[in-house]
């Protein structure tokens, strides 16, 4: 999970989660298939999502600006 606030989420988490500061930590893991994008915003959430759809990661999101500015994000290309 990135978050701007991680003291925030102390003992609020299941064992194992891990917490981090920097979106691109979670978006680049190899190990994590897919993204949910709660950020709000246009900028920064339309970059990770576009980010992980590259790297072929699955994107769940409701964000209603982002979606109403950039339409619905690109499919991934056929692997």
């Amino acid at each position: 999970m990135a978050t701007r606030t991680p003291a925030k989420l102390q003992g609020k988490l299941p064992a194992g989660c891990r917490v981090c500061t920097d979106i691109a930590q979670i978006v680049d893991d190899p190990a994590i298939d897919v993204v949910v994008e709660l950020i709000g915003g246009t900028t920064v959430a339309h970059d990770a999502v576009l980010r992980a759809i590259d790297q072929g990661k699955h994107v769940v999101t409701a964000n209603k600006a982002l979606l109403a500015l950039h339409g619905p994000p690109p499919l991934p290309p056929p692997r």
